[in-house]
């Protein structure tokens, strides 16, 4: 009798510690929830991720404390029937054990509920971008990697109620040993059916050379006016950097050019650059 009166006060005092903690959890959650109704960006939607995970964990360190009252109120409006008193009367015998049980399915629903979330957010994300740079009703698109060829294009603009169309034609290129996207777009169509996030330089520079990504121009110590050299086409092309732009959809994080390539290539030419290039060129002149 002594051990078993022991290993009860053992359990009483191991669900009343896991109690406190868990509604000390649980205010800490909530007021972390609370943060991030405030906002949809960072750091209220990070509060926000904080005080569910937090809710949580409260609810499996309080599922022994609350799994009889629940279940009580659960099973109220049925207790009448057998098989639901019989139910319920085998849940609150244990209610450790309940709780054991409930917290595993609460575990597997929240991953399931929040993998969902995530996957969902990111489309969200994209699909909020992407309308919010392209203002083109329509885009059409090749399925693999090819190109949209040039007759297609006319083919496009030759529908009725269309007004503007323009080709985005992705390549990649070679820079100091380095390979980049490099994007081709009709400087007309910036600002009419693409905007474009620019950090310096308008759209009416990409006429007179080539907007780089932020991160580029970091990363090489690039300057607006600065000519550097890339590989693609099968032909070495000097490019002035005339603007710096963030990511955009269906631009990239490399370099945006006009269409109308430099002398020495084609719209046929520049698709896939040489997979041995020449000696390696500087970067800059």
């Amino acid at each position: 009798m002594v051990a078993l009166q022991g290993d009860v006060l053992l359990v009483v005092k191991s669900v009343r510690v896991r109690t406190i903690i868990g509604w000390a959890i649980a205010v800490i959650a909530v007021l972390f929830c609370l943060l991030g109704l405030l906002g949809n960006k960072p750091p209220f939607t990070v509060a926000g991720v904080l005080g569910g995970f937090a809710l949580l964990v409260a609810a499996i360190l309080l599922a022994a404390r609350l799994a009889r009252p629940l279940v009580r109120g659960m099973a109220a409006p049925l207790r009448s029937r057998p098989i639901v008193r019989l139910a319920a009367d085998n849940a609150l015998r244990n209610p450790r054990r309940t709780a054991a049980t409930v917290s595993a399915l609460l575990v597997g629903v929240a991953l399931a509920t929040g993998i969902a979330v995530l996957g969902d957010s990111a489309a969200s994300v994209g699909r909020t971008a992407a309308t919010q740079a392209i203002r083109a009703p329509f885009v059409a698109a090749n399925i693999g990697d090819a190109q949209i060829a040039d007759n297609t294009i006319q083919r496009i603009r030759a529908v009725p109620g269309v007004t503007a169309a323009a080709a985005i034609r992705r390549v990649t290129a070679v820079i100091d040993e380095e390979t980049i996207s490099l994007a081709a777009i009709d400087p007309a169509a910036l600002g009419t059916l693409l905007d474009i996030d620019l950090r310096s330089g308008s759209p009416a520079d990409l006429r007179r050379g080539a907007f780089a990504h932020e991160a580029l121009i970091t990363e090489y110590g690039w300057s607006t006016g600065q000519t550097i050299h890339v590989f693609f086409g099968g032909a070495r092309v000097p490019l002035t950097i005339t603007g710096a732009h963030a990511d955009t959809p269906l631009v990239g994080d490399g370099l945006l050019v006009p269409d109308a390539l430099p002398s020495g290539t084609s719209g046929q030419a520049a698709a896939t650059p040489s997979s041995s290039p020449p000696d390696p060129m500087p970067g800059t002149s």
